[in-house]
């Protein structure tokens, strides 16, 4: 990415609205209850979703606590990925362009299957997750487009690394449907400093004073605080709040709690070297509660 186009993207990050009228993207639907067997195409792009991710799947209500959401992915990959690279049992095919979009999408599709069951909350709601492709009976969902990158690339939710895990690919796909991380950043070494590290240096030696320090944290293990730890344990990967914001995308009523305490997902407090500083937020984002939802909620 040239420095004009990282200039450009800086400035849209610090003018990017965090909310928007519900209204203005059709969404005040999503929050009443999503019938059985009809689908919901959910396209809600980054600069105006109320987390601040893209959201983009088709959702289908299959039972009363079931959901089932379709993700239509594909990968290309990185221009200077080498074939070695990949996993070996990628290295045996011809073309490294065009049958590695199968083979990742193969690979994704069997990691989200992997997950069934686990990606629930504790009122029992499940969210199955299942790549779409044409003899899926439900709407194409919105393409995403995911670059795989060099092997000991740190994974994100449109960079996947050449070697991804299942547990990151599913924790990245929920990135898509609107979940923001919840975890420390201690040990990933990002610069604080948002414009140094779009510019001039990603990551610094482990510090004392991480980036991303006014994230709320989730109270115990779940899939975006950490997933790997999730696929050894027992007990739902999911919170209530998690599953409200992919089953009632958009809809502040639900989930006025979840999108406050994510304001601040991705910001830095002045104290740690960071330029935005961490946003006023509601009292809960504070507290271990911030992911809990009372009954009436959901």
């Amino acid at each position: 990415m040239g420095i004009i186009s990282k200039i450009v993207l800086f400035v849209g990050f610090l003018a990017m609205p965090l909310f928007v009228q519900a209204d203005s993207l059709n969404l005040d639907s999503y929050c009443d209850e999503l019938p059985i067997g009809v689908p919901a195409r959910v396209n809600i792009s980054k600069g105006s979703s109320k987390t601040g991710l893209r959201q983009a799947y088709v959702l289908v209500r299959e039972r009363v606590q079931s959901w089932k959401a379709y993700l239509n992915f594909e990968f290309q990959a990185e221009s200077d990925l080498e074939r070695d690279e990949l996993p070996s049992s990628y290295r045996t095919t011809k073309n490294l362009r065009g049958d590695l979009n199968r083979f990742y999408q193969d690979r994704f599709s069997r990691c989200l299957v992997e997950f069934d069951g686990k990606l629930k909350d504790r009122y029992g709601r499940e969210v199955l997750l299942r790549l779409w492709n044409s003899s899926s009976v439900v709407p194409k969902p919105p393409k995403v487009e995911i670059t795989i990158q060099q092997a000991e690339f740190r994974s994100n939710s449109d960079n996947y690394s050449a070697d991804i895990g299942c547990s990151t690919i599913v924790h990245e796909a929920l990135h898509k449907m609107g979940l923001v991380d919840e975890y420390e950043e201690r040990w990933n070494k990002l610069n604080p400093n948002l414009f140094k590290r779009m510019f001039l240096e990603r990551y610094v030696p482990v510090t004392d004073r991480p980036a991303n320090d006014c994230r709320s944290l989730a109270p115990r293990p779940t899939m975006m605080s950490n997933h790997r730890a999730l696929r050894h344990l027992n007990f739902p990967g999911l919170m209530p709040a998690h599953v409200n914001v992919i089953i009632y995308p958009g809809c502040m009523k639900k989930n006025e709690v979840y999108y406050s305490c994510s304001e601040n997902a991705y910001r830095t407090s002045l104290d740690h070297g960071g330029i935005l500083g961490c946003r006023r937020t509601l009292p809960v984002c504070a507290t271990s509660d911030w992911l809990e939802l009372s009954r009436d909620l959901l």
